[in-house]
């Protein structure tokens, strides 16, 4: 990081992970991916990767509202493991909505932001230190998903049998090559059913002759006669 804070190491790199100190664009496409990859984070993990996650799970709250002083307070707020398990359901259900074209609703309690200008431009925060950190994580989900750098990015994977949240690159349809490829496989094999069988039996009898010997010999599935 670009900058020396007087927190203690694990802080550093729970503020690292979200890229604390960078412009807000840049940070808030960090902040989403840290969202994406929490929802599916196994929180049944080892006491050492719980502790990064909260510690996480913190920085991401509380991102906008840290100082020197507060470090001591930070590290009392720790969220217990039920905790976070009930906001990974809340973001699981969320996408979920979201990605059945459901209108989803953000509720939290109250809280207060601020505004100040600063070398003749106007910026602003919400003021969430005296709001439950449950509550203050919801309210930065709202925050980070909502924001230009966010909306233009946020798409769910083409693959109908994945449908998993991603930030896209461009033009970018699928979440990973794996589902890319599955699509074209999907709609090579629609499109030309005789060659895929045709392919598939080749590959196939290469299999069975490389386990077996060259001498074997497949024999093609009989149609069953309409």
């Amino acid at each position: 990081m670009t900058k020396k804070l007087p927190f203690s190491p694990q802080v550093v790199r729970a503020l690292e992970r979200i890229k604390w100190d960078e412009p807000a664009f840049v940070r808030v496409r960090s902040q989403a991916q840290w969202l994406i990859d929490f929802s599916t984070e196994n929180l049944s993990t080892s006491t050492a990767k719980l502790k990064t996650l909260q510690l996480e799970a913190m920085a991401f709250a509380y991102v906008d509202d840290f100082s020197c002083t507060k470090q001591g307070q930070f590290l009392k707020r720790w969220p217990s493991r039920d905790e976070l398990r009930s906001l990974q359901s809340w973001l699981l259900m969320l996408f979920e909505d979201l990605k059945n074209g459901k209108y989803v609703m953000v509720h939290a309690s109250s809280w207060a932001a601020s505004l100040c200008v600063q070398d003749n431009r106007l910026s602003g925060m919400f003021e969430l230190w005296d709001v439950p950190w449950t509550q203050a994580f919801k309210i930065m989900t709202w925050t980070v998903l909502t924001h230009a750098a966010v909306t233009a990015r946020f798409r769910f994977c083409s693959n109908e049998k994945c449908r998993a949240p991603f930030l896209a690159n461009k033009r970018q349809a699928y979440c990973s090559p794996t589902c890319s490829q599955a699509h074209r496989t999907q709609t090579y094999r629609r499109r030309n059913p005789e060659r895929f069988r045709e392919l598939r039996r080749a590959a196939y009898e290469r299999k069975m002759k490389a386990q077996v010997g060259m001498n074997v010999r497949i024999n093609k599935r009989k149609e069953c006669s309409p």
